[in-house]
């Protein structure tokens, strides 16, 4: 259920490609979970919804009735429209309870961005890998805290 305002297949690539040509270790990061130019669009038509926030989107992806788990694409070297997420947020917020995602540890920047966002660190880390370990961290918001 993409948004109104949706991006069209060749919108959502250009953020698929810059991920392709993101840091070492970002792309070490995704590991197993880097997705082909088809699975990418897959996972797109299957998101709740896609905010476009002009250099930056966010998917929605619904994980329960009131939780859902947020995913953004950044392009490198830009800055995020911090109007249009607080906007996004308390859209958000009118249809789920509970916003999660899960954010690399040496990724600073869109640790901000989620603390901007509203989420917090609840705590939870996720260890994987093999001969590189790579730490996850789990930021959520919960409207009723």
């Amino acid at each position: 259920m993409m948004d109104q305002q949706s991006c069209n297949a060749t919108r959502l690539l250009t953020f698929w490609h810059d991920e392709q040509n993101a840091a070492r270790w970002l792309v070490d990061s995704l590991g197993s979970r880097a997705m082909s130019e088809q699975e990418f669009l897959s996972f797109c038509e299957n998101c709740w919804n896609i905010y476009d926030l002009g250099n930056a989107l966010l998917y929605v992806e619904r994980r329960g009735e009131d939780i859902c788990e947020i995913h953004f694409s950044i392009l490198r070297g830009s800055e995020i429209n911090m109007d249009a997420l607080k906007i996004t947020k308390c859209e958000l917020l009118q249809h789920f309870n509970k916003i999660f995602g899960w954010v690399h540890s040496r990724n600073k920047g869109l640790q901000q961005v989620c603390e901007a966002l509203g989420l917090r660190f609840n705590g939870v880390k996720l260890l994987e890998g093999g001969e590189r370990m790579i730490t996850w961290k789990c930021l959520m918001l919960d409207s009723r805290d």
